[in-house]
C-alpha cells in the first residue's frame, strides 16, 4: 500500500493506492489518520507500481490534452507545408546512414522510433544539408510517437536563430513552461529522465554562432545533464564542423558510460520515390541530369504539377524554379490585391535577404521585418501606393506590413513572433541572387549562408551556377575540405580546385568529375564517402586513399600516376572502380603477439599523446590520426590504424578512434620511453 499526498494552494488531497491482498484493517488505519489530518482521500487499486506511476503521469501531465495539442501542432504544420508548396504535403522517406545501419526496408522515422524504445539514455543526432528534410523528419517522428499510443509526450521545440543571444537551457525551460506551466520543474525533469518526455530539438545548429566547440559546449552540457535513466534527446542539425572535431568526440567519450549516442545522416532524396517511375523516366528522357532535380521543394512542386506543367518544366530546371516562384507571387497578387509585379515583389525580398545576410539572422519579429521592407524599398512602395484607388490606398507602413505577411515569408516554428522565409530553398535562392547581384568576388560569409545558397543553386542554370561558384571561390578557402568539395560539386559538377594533405569524410558526391581539369588531389584520404555516377580522373590523383567508400555507377579515365590511389573496405555497384583505378589495397593485418610498434603505429599513437602534453587524450577524430604523417605515408597510416585495432589498443567508432585501457597503458609505457 502507498499513499500519495498533493498540496496545491488551499487544497490538500491524497490517493491511497491499495495493492491486492493488503489487509482491510491496514487500509482503514491509514485512511483514519488522513481524515484526522483533514486530508481528502481517494482509494485506488492497481496491480503493479508501474500502473500507479503511469496513472500519476497521465493525471498530472494531462496526457490526453497534451497529445491533442501536439497533434494539432503537427496538423498545422501539414497545412502550412501544403500552402507553401502549392500541393498536398506528403512525407517522402529519404535514404539515410546510421553507422553500421544503412537504409533498407526501414525508413528513417521507423529507425528513430525504434531507437527511442531502446532501454537506457540516448542522444540521437540527425544531420543533413540545408533544406533536405530535417524539420519534416522531426515532425514525422512526433506524429509517429503520438500514433503509437504509448505513454510518451514529446517536448518538441524548433529553434530559429535571430540577433538576440540564445541559450539552449533557457529555450528548454521556456518550452517546459509553455507546455506544463502548472507543474514543478523538478517533476518535469524527472519525467524527462524517466523517458516519458522525450525531447525533440529541431535546428540545434541555429543556436550556434560559430563552428567552435566552445560555442556549443554549455548547450551540450545541459543536454548531458538530462541524459540519465531512460531519457531520450533527439537533435536535428545541419552538418557542422563542431560535430566532426576532436573536442566533440572527447566530450562523447568522457560520457560514454553515461549515455549512448546514435548519429543519423540524411541523404539525397530518391526521385523515383517522389515522382514515380513514369515521371522519373520522363526526366531521364529530357536529358537533364537527375541530380539537378534532387531538391525536396522542387520535387514536391513537380509531384503536384499537372502533366502539362510537368512536361514544360522537366526540360529546364531554370523554368521549373521560375514556375515555382511565379505560382507564389501570382497567388499573393490575388490574395492581397498587391499592385506589384513579380519582379517588384522579388526586388523587395531580395533586399530583405540582403539585410539578413549582412546582419546574419534568419528570422525576426514581423514588426522588424516590416521596418526593413519599408526602409529598404521606400521608392518602390511609394510608387506602388499610387496604383491603388484613392479610397483603398494604404499607408506606407500598412503596405510594408502587408508584404511582411507575404507567401514567401512564414512564422518560424511555434513562435508567434518570429518570421522568416518559408523554406531553405527560397531563402537560399534569395541569398544566391543577392551574392550574384553584388558581384563581390571577395565576399566572406558564414558557412550556413554558403550552404543555403549553394544547395538552392544546385538546380539553377549552368550560367548562374558558374557565376555563384566564381563569387564563392574566395570564401570556400576558409571552409573545411568537405564543405568546399560538396559546394564545388553542387555548383560546378566536379572538384574544380586542388586538394592537398586533406581528410574528407562522410560526403555524398553525384554526377561530376573528380577532379575537374585544373584541379588535383594529392595525399587525400576519403573515408565513408558515397559516389554516384562520378568520373574519376586517374592522372590527377596522387597518393589518394578511399576507405570504406561506396561507388555507384562510377567510371575511371586516364593513366594512373605513380602511387596514384589505394583502397580499403570499399563497396561498389555498376562498375569496377578498384580494378580500373589500378589501386593498391591495404594489406591484411596479421595479429601480432606483443605490443611492439612500427614507426607508423607509433605516429598514430602520438596523436593521442602529443609530445609536450602531460596526459593522453582518450579519443581523437579519425582525421586527426592521419596528421603529422608525410604525404607519401597515408596508406601506411591506414594500415597502422587497422593494426592497432587488431591488437586491441584502439577501437574505431563511426568517425573517431578511442584508446582502450590496454592502449592507454601501452602508450604510457612505450611512448614515455621514446
Amino acid at each position: 500500500m502507498r499513499v500519495y499526498v498533493f498540496r496545491q494552494g488551499y487544497f490538500l488531497n491524497a490517493d491511497v493506492v491499495v495493492r491486492p491482498n493488503v489487509p482491510e484493517v491496514d487500509v482503514r488505519a491509514v485512511t483514519a489518520r488522513l481524515e484526522a489530518a483533514e486530508i481528502a482521500w481517494t482509494r485506488r487499486t492497481f496491480a503493479t507500481l508501474s500502473e500507479v506511476e503511469d496513472q500519476l503521469f497521465t493525471g498530472f501531465f494531462g496526457a490526453t490534452g497534451a497529445r491533442e495539442r501536439l497533434q494539432a501542432h503537427y496538423d498545422a504544420f501539414v497545412v502550412d507545408q501544403t500552402e507553401s508548396l502549392g500541393g498536398t504535403y506528403a512525407y517522402i522517406p529519404c535514404p539515410f546512414d546510421s553507422g553500421p545501419h544503412r537504409a533498407g526496408d526501414q525508413t528513417v522515422v521507423e529507425h528513430l522510433v525504434e531507437a527511442i524504445k531502446v532501454p537506457g539514455p540516448r542522444l540521437l543526432l540527425v544531420e543533413a544539408a540545408a533544406g533536405y528534410g530535417k524539420t519534416c523528419t522531426a515532425y514525422e517522428l512526433l506524429s509517429s510517437v503520438l500514433a503509437a499510443g504509448g505513454p510518451e509526450i514529446p517536448i518538441f521545440t524548433e529553434l530559429a536563430k535571430n540577433r538576440k543571444a540564445s541559450i539552449f537551457k533557457y529555450v528548454l525551460l521556456d518550452e517546459i513552461d509553455r507546455n506544463f506551466s502548472l507543474l514543478n520543474l523538478e517533476l518535469v525533469m524527472s519525467e524527462i529522465r524517466s523517458g516519458r518526455l522525450p525531447v525533440v530539438v529541431d535546428g540545434f545548429d541555429e543556436l550556434l554562432r560559430s563552428d567552435s566547440f566552445d560555442d556549443a559546449e554549455s548547450m551540450l552540457a545541459t543536454i548531458g545533464e538530462l541524459l540519465v535513466g531512460e531519457a531520450k534527446v533527439i537533435l536535428t542539425s545541419r552538418k557542422t564542423a563542431i560535430f566532426a572535431g576532436d573536442a566533440f568526440h572527447q566530450w562523447l567519450e568522457d560520457r560514454s558510460s553515461q549515455f549512448e549516442v546514435m548519429r543519423v545522416s540524411l541523404d539525397v532524396p530518391s526521385i523515383a520515390d517522389w515522382l514515380g517511375e513514369d515521371r522519373q523516366r520522363a526526366l531521364l528522357d529530357s536529358g537533364v541530369p537527375l541530380a539537378q532535380f534532387a531538391n525536396p521543394v522542387l520535387l514536391t512542386f513537380l509531384r503536384n504539377s499537372s502533366d502539362e506543367d510537368f512536361a514544360a518544366c522537366c526540360v529546364d530546371t531554370e523554368r521549373l524554379v521560375a514556375k515555382y516562384f511565379s505560382s507564389l507571387l501570382d497567388r499573393e497578387q490575388d490574395r492581397q490585391a498587391l499592385p506589384l509585379t513579380r519582379e517588384e515583389q522579388l526586388q523587395v525580398f531580395h533586399n530583405l535577404a540582403g539585410n539578413m545576410m549582412d546582419l546574419d539572422f534568419t528570422s525576426e519579429s514581423r514588426e522588424l521585418l516590416r521596418d526593413f521592407i519599408r526602409d529598404g524599398n521606400r521608392r518602390l512602395l511609394v510608387e506602388a501606393r499610387s496604383r491603388y484607388k484613392a479610397a483603398d490606398r494604404p499607408s506606407l507602413d500598412d503596405l510594408a506590413d502587408t508584404l511582411a505577411g507575404h507567401a514567401l515569408l512564414d512564422r518560424v516554428g511555434r513562435s508567434e513572433r518570429a518570421v522568416g522565409f518559408i523554406n531553405d530553398f527560397v531563402f537560399g535562392c534569395m541569398l544566391g541572387d543577392v551574392i550574384c547581384a553584388r558581384n563581390d568576388d571577395e565576399w566572406l560569409g558564414p558557412e550556413s549562408q554558403v550552404d543555403l545558397a549553394a544547395t538552392a543553386y544546385e538546380v539553377r542554370s549552368s550560367v548562374k551556377r558558374a557565376k555563384l561558384s566564381r563569387l564563392l571561390a574566395f570564401c570556400l578557402q576558409a571552409l573545411s575540405p568537405e564543405k568546399r568539395l560538396e559546394t564545388e560539386f553542387r555548383l560546378g559538377r566536379g572538384a574544380s580546385s586542388s586538394y592537398s594533405d586533406a581528410f574528407i569524410e562522410g560526403v555524398t558526391l553525384s554526377d561530376g568529375r573528380l577532379p575537374e581539369r585544373g584541379g588535383r588531389f594529392e595525399a587525400v584520404v576519403f573515408r565513408r564517402c558515397t559516389f554516384h555516377r562520378v568520373e574519376i580522373a586517374r592522372p590527377l590523383l596522387e597518393n589518394v586513399g578511399f576507405l570504406e567508400c561506396n561507388f555507384f555507377d562510377c567510371s575511371v579515365h586516364g593513366e594512373p600516376t605513380v602511387g596514384g590511389a589505394w583502397t580499403g573496405g570499399c563497396t561498389e555497384a555498376g562498375g569496377d572502380v578498384e580494378s580500373a583505378l589500378g589501386a593498391a589495397t591495404l594489406p591484411p593485418v596479421e595479429h601480432e603477439d606483443g605490443p611492439a610498434f612500427d614507426e607508423h603505429e607509433r605516429q598514430v599513437l602520438r596523436q593521442f599523446w602529443p609530445i609536450g602534453r602531460a596526459n593522453a587524450s582518450r579519443t581523437k577524430a579519425i582525421r586527426t590520426l592521419y596528421m603529422g604523417t608525410s604525404k607519401s605515408a597515408r596508406r601506411e597510416t591506414a594500415r597502422a590504424i587497422q593494426s592497432l585495432r587488431k591488437k586491441g589498443l584502439i577501437v574505431l567508432r563511426s568517425d573517431y578512434g578511442a584508446l582502450t585501457p590496454d592502449g592507454l597503458r601501452e602508450i604510457q609505457t612505450n611512448l614515455e620511453e621514446s
